[in-house]
């Protein structure tokens, strides 16, 4: 059996902890900021406590959901005993610490995995199928809007981030992973702010391709109640792929309606396959014990390059920035991520 430590106990792990109860792998330890939150938070998972030192402790996976700023040395320490890690997004408080993610990564004897568990969500995996069949894309459009108490899971209390890093994070994934091959190479971005001092809780980010597609991703925490919205389309000359997560998944290919075949859900709680969860969790688990190849890191410490190149464009008057972000490395996007 598979055995799992989580490395951080924030919101997140609940959602990584109950996908790990539906596929039958065990929760061994959970290391936190305080002994207290590890406690807590073990005792739900039946894990027993620990310090992040003591990680791995023996796990085969370890699951890194710390704040921002400690990712990275919680990455390492994992690559270090030869551990398997799945990261989740961002990947690192700071380009440095993506880069020495990335670097060790090459080297390691298990993967480092890019927790991005919407590229494992059916519709989108599905969606991406379609979209390299209808040839050459040119316009790529990816909507991430939430109303204000809807934060995504797993944000941090007391990290605060804006609408463009906690849930513009995402969907700039998706749409990298759909431009693939293709490389960013220029970033836009404007950002509107609910009041003075405030993050921002409105982005628009526009990113052009070599080869010339255009993708716009907008990322909002200002929705409407009751539901929030969250859809992908993607265009070229000869066919418009069109998909929704939320509020209902459903997949259109020129208009006509595409099944999507996902594996049957485990557990009672279907949102863990939808959003990818669960798919995310066997395929780390399944890699475990072995190399893996460099795409989920390079892929999180490309949407990190975005992010810092959007900020900078947004505070720049909204020109725009050449991609990979050219800017200091050592700095994060958002003071905020720089607080354990």
């Amino acid at each position: 059996m598979t055995t799992v430590a989580f490395a951080g106990a924030g919101p997140l792990t609940a959602v990584h902890g109950l996908a790990a109860q539906a596929l039958g792998l065990r929760v061994s330890h959970v290391a936190a900021g305080t002994a207290e939150q590890a406690a807590e938070r073990a005792s739900q998972l039946r894990a027993r406590p620990c310090t992040y030192e003591d990680l791995p402790a023996g796990a085969d996976l370890v699951i890194v959901t710390a704040p921002p700023a400690m990712r990275a040395s919680e990455v390492l320490r994992s690559v270090r005993a030869g551990t398997a890690v799945l990261v989740e997004p961002p990947l690192a408080a700071t380009l440095a610490g993506a880069d020495a993610i990335v670097d060790a990564a090459a080297r390691a004897a298990a993967p480092v995995l890019y927790g991005e568990s919407l590229l494992h969500a059916p519709v989108v995996r599905t969606a991406l199928d379609r979209v390299r069949m209808i040839g050459p894309i040119d316009r790529i459009e990816v909507r991430a809007q939430h109303t204000p108490g809807d934060r995504r899971v797993g944000a941090e209390p007391g990290v605060e981030t804006g609408a463009l890093a906690e849930v513009g994070t995402r969907a700039l994934a998706v749409a990298l992973a759909v431009a693939e091959p293709a490389e960013p190479v220029a970033v836009q971005a404007r950002l509107e702010y609910a009041g003075p001092g405030q993050t921002d809780d409105w982005a628009e980010v526009t990113l052009r391709f070599a080869g010339g597609a255009v993708a716009t991703v907008v990322a909002s925490r200002r929705e409407p109640e009751p539901a929030a919205v969250w859809d992908l389309q993607v265009s070229s000359p000869t066919g418009v792929v069109r998909a929704e997560l939320a509020p209902t998944p459903s997949l259109e290919h020129d208009g006509e309606p595409v099944p999507v075949v996902a594996t049957p859900a485990a557990g009672d709680v279907p949102q863990l396959e939808q959003f990818g969860y669960l798919q995310q969790l066997r395929t780390a688990a399944a890699a475990a014990g072995r190399a893996h190849d460099l795409r989920g890191p390079i892929l999180g410490r490309k949407v990190l390059e975005v992010l810092c190149g959007a900020y900078a464009a947004a505070a720049d008057s909204g020109s725009w920035h050449p991609l990979p972000f050219a800017g200091p490395r050592d700095r994060p996007p958002l003071a905020g991520w720089a607080t354990p």
